[in-house]
């Protein structure tokens, strides 16, 4: 009877083998580095998937304020920045702080970037180089409202970028942020902030 239960449940074999072999644990974390890897996502990919993507709704957004702007020039539809709460708005010049409602989701035409944001958690608005209203306007006719180039620099994920807007059409076009320009704006940035505590 002895022999029979040995057979079953194993007997003096089933102490034989308890762990599993090195090999045998090299393979499985081998396996697991490369799915882990490969399931991993590029941040570099990331990044450069948002600084386009802000790109590309950065200039969607003018080419809607300038086509309002068109439709109705009484009261222009103004594009408004703000560096320090990292985001910009649409909104008619008549009442710039107050922004017109989205078009299609029926809410207050606002973009917000940077940290804890879902679309552009690594782009921050740095400042923008176009005047103290710190808006753009387009004319009736489409063009901008100033002869001046606007600006608008922006940090993704720490480099610095210079988002220009085309004077005509409203087009976009990103370089790298010329880091003396960058020096001389924080510092005026400063100068300003401190100019009402004296």
């Amino acid at each position: 009877m002895r022999a029979s239960t040995a057979g079953i449940f194993g007997g003096e074999h089933m102490n034989r083998r308890r762990a599993y072999t090195l090999t045998e644990l090299m393979v499985v974390v081998a396996i697991a580095s490369i799915v882990f890897v490969t399931a991993m996502p590029d941040n570099d990919a990331v990044i450069e998937e948002e600084r386009r993507g802000f790109t590309e709704k950065f200039q969607a957004d003018l080419g809607y304020a300038r086509s309002q702007t068109i439709t109705d020039p009484s009261d222009p539809v103004i594009v408004k920045l703000s560096p320090m709460t990292n985001e910009y708005w649409l909104a008619r010049k008549s009442t710039p702080t107050t922004p017109i409602l989205h078009p299609v989701i029926r809410k207050p035409f606002r973009v917000k970037v940077g940290p804890g944001t879902s679309r552009f958690s690594h782009v921050e608005l740095v400042g923008a180089g176009f005047g103290d209203e710190q808006a753009i306007e387009f004319a009736s006719t489409g063009s901008l409202k100033d002869d001046t180039t606007p600006v608008v620099r922006i940090s993704v994920d720490g480099d610095l970028l210079d988002v220009a807007v085309g004077a005509v059409a409203g087009t976009v076009e990103t370089v790298a942020a010329d880091t003396e320009t960058v020096v001389d704006e924080l510092g005026k940035i400063v100068k300003k902030l401190l100019s009402p505590l004296k």
